[in-house]
């Protein structure tokens, strides 16, 4: 596996200081995609999510991972926060897929107890948004 075929995955392995460290996400992943048929599917087919996201989302989703990357979570979720982080481009790419214009990521509220959604757009001069769940 190389980073010409998964130039954005390996954008985001780059952002963690110690790959080798247990806590790290991406440890021994050059190995274990060559040597492991699904994972490098399931890589490659992120990469093409990844790639569809315009560069304003694709750095959010970055910025988002960047805290997990390196942080398994020790009660047994593992890596779910970040997991969850990156389905986020397959609901972007779903609402660009509907004809939504001005999609983007949405930045999390700064007050304690607010919630906002994950993602925004626009369809049919209607305000979309989205709040992504775990499958």
């Amino acid at each position: 596996m190389s980073r010409a075929e998964m130039p954005r995955v390996y954008e985001l392995c780059d952002l963690i200081a110690d790959r080798s460290s247990p806590s790290s996400y991406f440890q021994d992943f050059d190995r274990s995609v060559a040597s492991e048929a699904e994972k490098k599917r399931v890589w490659l087919a992120r990469e093409r999510e990844f790639q569809r996201l315009d560069n304003a989302a694709w750095e959010f989703v970055k910025n988002e991972a960047l805290p997990y990357l390196s942080a398994r979570d020790s009660k047994g979720r593992g890596w779910e926060q970040l997991i969850s982080i990156l389905n986020q481009t397959r609901a972007y790419n779903y609402l660009v897929d509907r004809g939504c214009s001005d999609v983007r990521f949405v930045k999390r509220a700064k007050k304690q107890n607010r919630e906002t959604p994950d993602l925004e757009a626009q369809l049919d001069g209607a305000r979309i948004v989205c709040e992504v769940k775990r499958p």
